[in-house]
């Protein structure tokens, strides 16, 4: 957003384009708050670090009253618009559909899937007050609130949901293209089509402490959901457990697996293929996640354990 361009480190020839493309960047951002709020004026936009798949900014707004709030504008990356050029107005749909269910995630303001106020589709939501946590005081509480707001997901009523993507064909066609040099991969790819024992859910795709927010050790949010698909709940337990294993330890995957098996019972015969799909997904890419050597090889080791444990249940 507008916010960044001051800080490319451009020469000073470049100020007064840099300068238009900042003030036609706020004007746009006023025409959209006019939009949601007409008795309202932009105070500030700034960007909001985090994403890599979208564009997002904080706008803060006052009304003719003096009152302030807070608006998060989401603008998605170009390849989440190639895979799904109306993800914009699917994500508002679903967001609206989980706010009216009582679920802790945004209020949904506006959709603009055309692109009119910011030249491409994005979503205005509101701001939820809270931050991530990595360190929590009280471990168990962490997880059982993790775990049960998961199982929240998953009992939420589908039958508005169908314009979500199926995940089984999305691992279908991955498991397609994915070769046949690993024989983790073989494995996976001679056990397809496995069994769904468990109720189509509504899953969340990217489940995991830095897309949930926090006050006072209370979970209050769930954000970025455009990895949101419909599919068995063992797809969202199983990512969930490996950014768990990698944040925390074993000990703490396992015990928020039985809370979550608690909280919603689900049949987990095939957890271990979907613990292997999670963890031979992310493996490639976890090269440009730009962590440090000591820590890439910490979370390459945990990866192995990962993989390890999931074949020697399978083989039981």
């Amino acid at each position: 957003m507008w916010g960044i361009r001051w800080q490319e480190g451009k020469s000073q020839d470049h100020l007064p384009r840099l300068f238009f493309e900042v003030i036609i960047l706020q004007d746009r951002f006023a025409s959209l708050v006019t939009a949601i709020a007409p008795d309202s004026k932009m105070l500030q936009v700034r960007a909001l670090a985090g994403g890599v798949s979208a564009q997002t900014s904080l706008v803060t707004i006052q009304d003719d009253q003096g009152n302030t709030r807070k608006l998060v504008v989401r603008c998605h990356g170009q390849k989440d618009l190639e895979l799904n050029p109306y993800i914009a107005s699917h994500e508002f749909r679903l967001l609206s559909h989980l706010y009216d269910a009582g679920l802790p995630v945004p209020r949904p303001q506006l959709v603009d899937q055309d692109g009119v106020f910011l030249a491409r589709p994005c979503l205005v939501y509101s701001y939820i007050p809270g931050h991530t946590l990595s360190t929590p005081a009280d471990l168990s509480l962490y997880l059982k609130q993790m775990a049960e707001t998961l199982a929240l997901i998953h009992r939420v009523s589908i039958s508005e949901l169908s314009f979500l993507p199926r995940r089984a064909e999305e691992i279908a066609y991955w498991l397609s293209q994915a070769g046949t040099e690993d024989k983790t991969l073989t494995l996976l790819q001679k056990a397809w089509p496995w069994r769904q024992r468990n109720k189509t859910a509504l899953l969340h795709g990217d489940y995991w402490p830095s897309h949930l927010l926090w006050q006072d050790e209370r979970l209050v949010g769930v954000i970025d959901w455009e990895d949101a698909a419909l599919g068995d709940p063992l797809a969202d337990l199983a990512s969930a457990r490996l950014e768990l294993l990698w944040s925390l330890h074993a000990e703490a995957m396992e015990q928020f697996t039985t809370l979550y098996c608690q909280a919603n019972p689900v049949n987990t015969a095939d957890l271990p293929y979907y613990d292997l799909l999670t963890a031979l997904r992310v493996a490639p890419k976890m090269k440009d996640w730009g962590v440090e050597k000591t820590t890439q090889g910490r979370m390459q080791a945990k990866l192995q354990h990962f993989i390890t444990t999931a074949m020697d249940r399978l083989e039981r």
